[in-house]
Parts: C-alpha cells; sequence; structure tokens
C-alpha cells in the first residue's frame, strides 16, 4: 500500500478513516523496500492503497521495481489514470498491468458505491488503460446495489474492451 490517501470515500472500503492520514514512505524509502523484496525473490508485486495513484512518486516505484526484473501491477479506481499523459507515464514506466474498479454501468450507483461522482473519470481511465500497452482487468463487488445488473456490467466492460474482469473475487 503505497498510501492509504483515497480521493474516493467508498462506504464499505476496508481503509479505516484513521489510515487516511497516515504518511506515505518518501520513495528513497520505497527503493529499500523494493530492494529487500527483491533480494527474497519476489517476482511480482502490485501496488494499492488507499488509491496507489495519488503517491507523487509512483511512476518511479514502477520504474525502479521493473529495472529489478518484478513484474508490476496496480489496483486503482482509475480516476487519476483518466488523464492519458499520466497512463501514459505509468505504462513507459514499466507497469504490466492494473487493474480497475467499476462499481456499476450505471453511473448514479457507481458514483453512491464509489461515495464520489466518478464514474465518467473510472471510465475514461479504463479506456485509457485499454489504449496502452498495460494488460487491463476490471474488478467489481457485488452488493445489494448492483446485483440486479450484474450482465448489464458485463455488457458494458464487453463494449468497452475488457474481456478480463473479477467480481467478489471470482475472474472472469
Amino acid at each position: 500500500a503505497l498510501t492509504y490517501g483515497c480521493n474516493n470515500e467508498c462506504p464499505h472500503c476496508y481503509n479505516e478513516n484513521d489510515r487516511l492520514q497516515m504518511p506515505s514512505l518518501h520513495v528513497e524509502n520505497w527503493y529499500k523496500v523494493l530492494d529487500k523484496l527483491g533480494e527474497l525473490g519476489v517476482p511480482h508485486l502490485i501496488l494499492t492503497g488507499g488509491e496507489a495513484t495519488l503517491h507523487p512518486d509512483l511512476p518511479q516505484v514502477i520504474k525502479y521495481a521493473n529495472e529489478r526484473g518484478m513484474v508490476v501491477g496496480l489496483n486503482t479506481n482509475g480516476r487519476h489514470i483518466a488523464h492519458k499523459h499520466y497512463m501514459t507515464e505509468l505504462g513507459d514506466a514499466g507497469l504490466n498491468h492494473v487493474q480497475i474498479t467499476l462499481g456499476s454501468c450505471r453511473p448514479e450507483v457507481h458514483d453512491a458505491m464509489m461515495g464520489a461522482k466518478s464514474f465518467t473519470q473510472t471510465v475514461q481511465g479504463i479506456e485509457n488503460a485499454l489504449a496502452s500497452r498495460v494488460h487491463v482487468i476490471t474488478n467489481t463487488t457485488l452488493m445489494r446495489s448492483n446485483m440486479d445488473h450484474v450482465e448489464e456490467i458485463i455488457e458494458f466492460l464487453y463494449s468497452l474492451g475488457i474481456r478480463t474482469f473479477a467480481m467478489n473475487g471470482m475472474i472472469y
């Protein structure tokens, strides 16, 4: 977890309020962590948070891990990668795969699940990721608010070009 800060306020999130203010490690400290993981033979790193894209040195962390031969993934809400240049920067740094959380294909349901008006940014983030060389997967947590339209969500994701998605931990 690069940072516990987040630009969403998902009511169902594990990230407790007291964690949100915890400071993130400086990039040099992350380099030390990655060196140690490399020494231990860790081959695959998934960067998460909170929202990992809020860490100011994310591209440098990805590049450093990639240069050490690690497969590097990112779990994100997709809002920051809605900026195409940022998604390109992450791909150029060596990001191998990204998992983007989409609560629903219905904007009002998605926004309620994320605790933020974020649907448009998240979808743009998915589209930018798909346009990159990075492998893209989405994640949807099934809840009462979206379980009645699961097939609609799947069809929406398929229309965007998503071919791999996870729902409640099951990969399809």
